[in-house]
């Protein structure tokens, strides 16, 4: 699959192989999860770009330590005005991944969120049967606390899963030719995006 800027060829039948995969996320305080949001989520996708909103935990030490390791994680740092303008934040997140590295897809993340799939030629031939310039919507799993003084290990803590799934495109992940749109509008949340003020079409993942 080739991808520029105007728009993204049509997939064959067979998922072409080596699909670049992005994902951006904003963090703040994160010091409890991040080096697991890192390591988990690298083993999806190829490149995790990540803006620090002025963490005061260790955040960003954790960060800038796990990219002196080598892995492939860029640290950006969030604006002064802090915390608020999540959706332009994120937009201008995808635009600056972009101008690093011409990833084909991207995916849009908190902190505390991490990928699953069952392997990487199966998740590459799905985005790959994506039509053209639209997006892809991403199930969400919540896990829930057990009581703290069960374990001393932080992790355990979640390992009881709701019964349901939260609600359909609970999260998008776009194309580079939707992400690098200037046109392009993202939902608070990352759970919509926007083209000229229409709503990308989403296909589950």
């Amino acid at each position: 699959m080739t991808v520029s800027t105007s728009g993204v060829s049509s997939p064959s039948p067979s998922a072409p192989k080596g699909l670049r995969l992005a994902a951006v996320a904003i963090v703040r305080d994160e010091a409890d999860v991040i080096e697991a949001f890192v390591r988990h989520n690298l083993a999806v996708v190829d490149h995790l770009f990540i803006e620090d909103d002025h963490s005061r935990d260790g955040t960003r030490a954790i960060l800038d330590a796990l990219a002196a390791e080598g892995l492939a994680v860029s640290v950006f740092d969030g604006p002064q005005e802090a915390a608020y303008f999540q959706a332009a934040r994120t937009k201008g997140l995808l635009q600056r991944a972009y101008a690093v590295e011409r990833w084909d897809f991207a995916f849009l993340l908190d902190g505390d969120e991490f990928l699953t799939t069952p392997d990487r030629a199966s998740l590459e031939a799905e985005l790959a049967s994506l039509p053209d310039s639209q997006a892809g919507g991403l199930r969400m799993w919540n896990y829930l606390p057990r009581p703290l003084d069960e374990t001393s290990d932080p992790f355990s803590f979640f390992s009881d899963r709701t019964q349901k799934l939260t609600g359909f495109s609970a999260k998008v992940m776009l194309p580079a030719s939707v992400a690098a749109n200037e046109e392009l509008k993202i939902e608070d949340g990352n759970h919509a995006a926007f083209c000229f003020r229409r709503k990308v079409v989403v296909h589950q993942l």
